[in-house]
């Protein structure tokens, strides 16, 4: 039986505000996420959102350089690619399960709410069949000295990481904002991170060098365990661990017209080609 989690710390008056799943592009994904964060109240629910992504897109976080990033490889794939608010490495959004934690007042306990938040995410995953477990890790360090090994978010170990024989199942990131924390991350459903080298301009050596290391620190659920999941079925067991762990409410309400047309207006901040 799992332990107790202590989710105080996000949510001092045991609410909670649910965004159902939906898909964007991944400009109206991020500026989303950033909106929201940027307007919470100190007063306010915790929010969390889940969605997808449309087109598939590569995100890249906030401090990372796009030299790498072939352009031609990216309009012939027909996909997105856009800069996170969030610090991190690229992720590759295909198949995937992502949400977004906005935690109001939490201003120096960030990583606390990252390990806590990874802790029922983590428990929900092992309720699902999936044998993952939390791995709590030093302080990162400069993933930005090694741009190409250290490019794809999976192939590198932050804080309070969830993995399953080592390999890790899923990559977050957080941005502190002046009225709490926004934090999102992508749980991979099926296919590979690996995929994400091929929009780079390595070569043939390089690519197969670093999609082979890719390939042995990041897993997907599909490859842990082939039954059926949806984003559906991922958010729903999230949300009942929430529930479990002491939210006494939980409402759920969709993103709405004025916020949608607020956050098209920062989408052109995320945008790279």
């Amino acid at each position: 039986m799992a332990s107790y989690v202590d989710i105080s710390i996000i949510s001092p008056n045991k609410s909670l505000r649910i965004i159902p799943f939906q898909k964007f592009s991944g400009a109206q994904n991020m500026a989303l996420d950033l909106l929201l964060a940027e307007s919470i109240k100190p007063e306010d629910s915790p929010i969390l959102r889940f969605y997808g992504w449309k087109p598939h897109c590569i995100s890249l976080g906030f401090h990372q350089e796009d030299s790498l990033v072939s352009r031609n490889k990216i309009l012939k794939g027909g996909i997105h690619l856009v800069r996170r608010p969030t610090g991190g490495s690229a992720i590759l959004h295909a198949n995937e399960l992502t949400y977004s934690l906005i935690v109001p007042n939490a201003q120096g306990v960030h990583h606390e709410v990252y390990s806590i938040f990874h802790k029922l995410l983590s428990v929900s995953l092992v309720e699902l069949g999936y044998a993952v477990e939390l791995h709590q890790n030093g302080l990162d360090e400069n993933y930005l000295k090694n741009a190409r090994k250290s490019f794809a978010c999976f192939n590198r170990s932050a804080f309070a990481e969830i993995k399953y024989n080592n390999k890790k199942v899923v990559g977050s990131a957080q941005k502190i904002l002046r009225n709490g924390i926004l934090q999102h991350g992508s749980i991979i459903l099926s296919g590979t991170q690996a995929d994400v080298l091929d929009y780079l301009t390595l070569n043939l050596e390089e690519l197969s060098s670093l999609k082979n290391e890719l390939r042995h620190s990041s897993i997907s659920l599909e490859q842990i365990n082939s039954q059926e999941m949806s984003q559906g079925m991922l958010s729903k067991a999230i949300t009942e661990q929430f529930a479990i762990n002491g939210i006494k409410s939980i409402y759920f309400m969709k993103t709405m017209e004025n916020v949608l047309k607020e956050a098209q207006k920062k989408m052109a901040e995320f945008n790279v080609y």
